[in-house]
């Protein structure tokens, strides 16, 4: 891609696709921040942005459940994208008829003095997700120790 910086601050380019290339650039998107992925029984596709997607997967892999800085570092993301990723699945249930804590629980607490999130899938929560993601459900291995009934602090 080649393009001219000129003196008053104009970007030019030859082509229209690297104009476009040179935009998203500047306003720091990502290519692959969204992308399609499957809906359960392969009816139409659910739009999750690729940070979600990533979120689903680590939590799916850690059945015990992750603080907020455990599954940044294993979504790769950093843990100021964990908002919006839970007002994004929290916006997703319920267009489907459910609500966000059927599917995860999160608990909340202090370490040293700092307020800490643990975040944990339900039963139902790791099926539907593994759906979602493509996460092979076998491949997440045990089951979650916790039993979903019990209070969570929410």
């Amino acid at each position: 891609m080649t393009f001219r910086i000129l003196p008053d601050g104009t970007i030019e380019t030859d082509k229209l696709a690297d104009a476009l290339s040179v935009r998203d650039a500047i306003r720091g998107r990502r290519v692959d921040q969204r992308r399609v992925q499957p809906e359960p029984n392969g009816s139409s596709g659910v739009i999750l942005s690729s940070a979600t997607s990533q979120f689903l997967a680590a939590l799916m892999r850690a059945p015990a459940g992750l603080t907020s800085d455990e599954v940044a570092r294993a979504a790769e993301i950093r843990t100021g994208n964990i908002p919006p990723i839970i007002r994004e699945l929290n916006s997703w249930a319920r267009k489907e008829g459910i609500t966000l804590t059927d599917l995860m629980h999160r608990e909340r607490g202090f370490e040293r003095g700092r307020p800490i999130s643990t975040y944990r899938l339900s039963e139902q929560g790791l099926a539907l997700f593994s759906n979602l993601t493509g996460v092979n459900q076998d491949a997440v291995g045990e089951k979650h120790e916790h039993d979903d009934s019990a209070p969570h602090g929410e």
